[in-house]
């Protein structure tokens, strides 16, 4: 959205918010709009980020990860994402301790169904590894 990328946020927040209605209100099967529906609310999530409303953003996040989890196999790319977004928007929040149980939790869920060299093990890892680290330190 050039709203968005001319940092023009509110703006673009309310752009996406009737997206999302009209998607919503289409009636169409899900199938049919889950990539536009997934990718409008990626987009409300940036703009609650770059609005600093970050008790938006969490909640988002958290309502985004219970579905793809609850639709997709921990270790489906879509299921990554999320549980990424939903780290990344615990330390935002300063949910430090939240955020470093959820890596572990879901560490421990990924690492039944994958190698521990595949790519989503380390990126998770790495995920982990960012909550464990104090800059104060």
């Amino acid at each position: 959205c050039a709203l968005y990328a001319d940092g023009q946020y509110e703006d673009a927040r309310d752009t996406f918010l009737a997206h999302l209605k009209v998607i919503k209100s289409a009636g169409v099967n899900w199938q049919d709009t889950e990539t536009p529906l997934a990718m409008t609310r990626e987009n409300l999530a940036k703009c609650a980020h770059a609005l600093g409303r970050l008790d938006e953003l969490l909640a988002m996040r958290r309502e985004m990860y219970a579905e793809t989890q609850a639709k997709h196999f921990v270790t489906d790319q879509r299921t990554i994402d999320a549980a990424l977004n939903l780290a990344s928007a615990l330390l935002s929040s300063d949910e430090t301790e939240e955020a470093q149980k959820f890596c572990r939790e879901t560490l421990r869920k990924l690492k039944r169904g994958c190698p521990p060299n595949d790519v989503r093990v380390v990126t998770l890892t790495c995920a982990l590894a960012q909550t464990l680290y104090d800059p104060a330190a």
